[in-house]
Formats: structure tokens, C-alpha cells, sequence
């Protein structure tokens, strides 16, 4: 899958101006770019989809329009080339001190080969570079077939490695990542999920980055748990969704990769300012699936910091006794969340909705969970489609 990641504005004028980010499903070894000057007053892209609920509006755009974004004033000027295929949408910083260089607009991009880019937007100029691939310890991008079946090697360009959006935190000036690495453990190599934070200004290892390797473990009766309890796997889990900055923690969803063997949908949350793993939910404890991937889409947050988000196909409902007597299983679910550091897991479901067709969009493998939940500002309404 190939594409590119336009960031536009009109090239004949020299005048500061809003831009607009449009971005594919994926982009492959180059970023096309079209912009001309700074973002006006201070513009910023720092989550997927533009804003925590989710709508991929920017709501500050006072130039672009119907008459200027055109084939005669509206083009690529340059393209910057990167190491790798891009599933993470890029994320954008306007008027960023850099040391030593000045004032930038600043545009992060990340790649399936586990390094993040932050490239001068009105040049071709990488300010910065972390590439967590390390020759001297053996750390490296896992291959895909590693963690994938068989018959699908070159899906993600081969390489599986920063796949989610980061977001960004203009306050602690830190830009969050989470990144799967191929590390030696017992003289194996073995793929391993880490979360990182960096400096936006420097690349700098922030939080004492990276965190330790996932690890959680989670109640139920699910096909993979042994006496009542199952552990994450950092094989079969794959995280596709991207960050979310909420209640002073960065949440991480997971779901499986080509539906294979018995993963769950994975909520964990890391503190924002240690990295340490803090609180977690799945979707499916005595079940299996019920991912949570969203097409790539972050959950969406509302004013409250209550979390949002959209599962896929698997079990439902059986046994009950979740929330308010409902179900403990929510695959092809809408399901409200919060963070209680008072909770046992810390973070506790507040309600949920379930289509009555949920078994015939799993017999259709129909995945509801294919996007993400909008919040409808302004109202107390969300909605969502797969």
C-alpha cells in the first residue's frame, strides 16, 4: 500500500497562513509536502484526527477554500524521504524553538522501521532523527513474519515497528510513542513493546525513556488463561490504534494481527510523566477478540476525560456480571471508560452499547471495530461506524 501525506497551502502568497493535514490509511518511503509559510495563530496537529474528539476538523483554517485550493495555486513543492512504510498519521508543531537552529514548523513522522523523523516543514531539512534500531545489542525492527501468518510477509512493508500515532503534550513539550522492537532475551531475539516519550524540540529521551517491556496480565476464564488469569502476548497482540493523552495517563489499545489465535482487546495506561504501567481492561476475559484498532483512529476523549471506543468481532455476553449486570465479553461493542487509580485495574467501564446484529456482523466477519467512535461537540452524542 502506497500513498503520500499532503500538507497543503496556496503557493502564491508569502504571507502567513492556516494549513490543512491530509493523510491516507498509509504511505510508503515518501511524504509529499505543499507547505509555504507558517501556520497562523499557532495551528497544531497533535493527536489522530486533529483533535480528543476525534472529529479530523481544524477548526482554525482561515484560508484554504474552495477557490484557492486548486491546480493552479495548490501543489506539491517538495517530498522528504523517510526509511520506511508510514501507518501513523504525522503529526504537526507550529512555531517550535529548536536550539541552535530557531524557530521551525515542525512535522513528526513515523515509520514501521522504528524511527521518528522531525523534519522542518518549510524545507526539506530533518532537524532530528531516533532510530531505536541499535546494530551493537541486536535491537531492530521486527520482520513481519515474526509476528503474522505465513502467507502474509510483506503486508506493513515487511516491518512492524512504530505503527500507531503518537500524540503530543505542548506543555512537557513531549511527543509519546509506543514502539515494538526486536530485542535479545536469553540469547533469542523476541519482539517487545515500549513505551517512549521524546523531547519535541531535540529528540531527547524524555521520562527515562523507554519504559519497561509491556507486561500485564488480566482475570478471566478466556481459551489462553490458566487458573483464571491470562497474560499479555506480545506476539499476537498488535497495536494499530493511535495514543491518547487523558486523565494524566497515555492510553495504548490492542488488538490481534490477521486474526490470529487467541488475542484480546488490550486497554493499558502508562503515567505520563514516569512511564510506568499503570492500569488496564480488556474487552474479551472470557472470550477471545474483540480488538481494539479502530482503522488506526485514536480513542476519543471527552471534557471529562472519559475514554471512548469501538471493538471488533468476537465473544459477547457470556458469562455475565460486568457492568451493572451486563456483559464481561463486549466484541463488536461501543464502550465507555475512565481511569480510577481507586479501581482494582484502574480503569473501569462506565457503559456500553451493542447492536443486536453483533452475530451476524462476526458470522460476515463485519468488524464494527474497523473505526472509531466521533464525539458530536457541543452535545452528549457520539457515533461510529465499521
Amino acid at each position: 500500500m502506497t500513498g503520500s501525506v499532503r500538507v497543503g497551502a496556496p503557493r502564491d502568497s508569502g504571507s502567513p497562513r492556516s494549513c490543512s493535514l491530509l493523510w491516507p490509511a498509509a504511505a510508503a518511503l515518501m511524504i509529499a509536502a505543499m507547505f509555504q509559510a507558517p501556520m497562523a495563530n499557532g495551528a497544531h496537529v497533535l493527536s489522530s484526527m486533529n483533535d480528543r474528539y476525534r472529529t479530523g476538523a481544524n477548526m482554525e483554517e482561515t484560508v484554504l477554500n474552495t477557490t484557492n485550493v486548486n491546480v493552479n495555486q495548490f501543489g506539491k513543492l517538495w517530498t522528504y524521504e523517510v526509511d520506511g512504510t508510514i501507518y501513523a498519521q504525522p503529526l504537526f508543531v507550529s512555531n517550535l524553538t529548536i536550539p541552535g537552529i530557531g524557530v521551525r514548523d515542525v512535522l513528526y513522522v513515523a515509520t514501521m522501521n522504528d524511527t521518528l523523523f522531525a523534519f522542518d516543514a518549510n524545507s526539506t531539512d530533518v532537524l532530528w532523527k531516533i532510530d531505536l534500531r541499535n546494530a551493537t545489542t541486536g535491537v531492530a525492527a521486527v520482520p513481519l513474519p515474526t509476528v503474522a501468518r505465513p502467507n502474509n510477509p510483506n503486508i506493513f512493508g515487511g516491518f512492524i515497528g512504530i505503527e500507531g500515532t503518537p500524540t503530543i503534550d505542548l506543555n512537557a513539550s513531549a511527543i509519546y510513542f509506543l514502539a515494538r522492537t526486536l530485542e535479545r532475551e536469553n540469547g533469542t531475539l523476541k519482539p517487545f513493546f515500549r513505551m517512549y516519550a521524546a523531547n519535541l524540540a531535540t529528540g531527547e529521551f524524555l521520562f527515562n525513556s523507554p519504559s519497561a517491556r509491556v507486561n500485564a496480565t488480566y482475570r478471566g476464564n478466556a481459551k489462553d488463561a490458566v487458573n483464571g488469569t491470562f497474560v499479555f502476548d506480545q506476539v499476537r497482540n498488535n497495536h494499530r490504534a493511535g495514543l491518547v493523552q487523558a486523565a494524566g495517563q497515555i492510553w495504548v489499545a490492542f488488538a490481534g494481527l490477521n486474526d490470529l489465535g487467541n488475542f484480546h482487546g488490550w486497554l493499558i495506561t502508562f503515567d505520563e510523566k514516569t512511564l510506568v504501567q499503570t492500569g488496564v481492561w480488556v474487552s474479551t476475559p472470557d472470550d477471545i477478540w474483540g480488538g481494539i484498532w479502530e482503522g488506526g483512529r485514536a480513542l476519543a476523549v471527552d471534557d471529562q476525560d472519559n475514554i471512548y471506543l469501538m471493538t471488533g468481532n468476537g465473544g459477547w455476553d457470556t458469562p455475565m456480571g460486568g457492568f451493572d449486570g451486563g456483559p464481561r465479553n463486549l466484541a463488536q461493542s461501543f464502550v465507555k471508560l475512565r481511569y480510577d487509580p481507586n479501581a482494582e485495574n484502574r480503569i473501569v467501564m462506565l457503559d456500553f452499547f451493542t447492536p443486536d446484529a453483533w452475530p451476524l456482523l462476526n458470522y460476515a466477519d463485519n468488524d464494527q471495530g474497523s473505526s472509531g467512535p466521533i464525539l458530536i461537540q457541543g452535545t452528549n452524542l457520539l457515533v461510529g461506524a465499521g
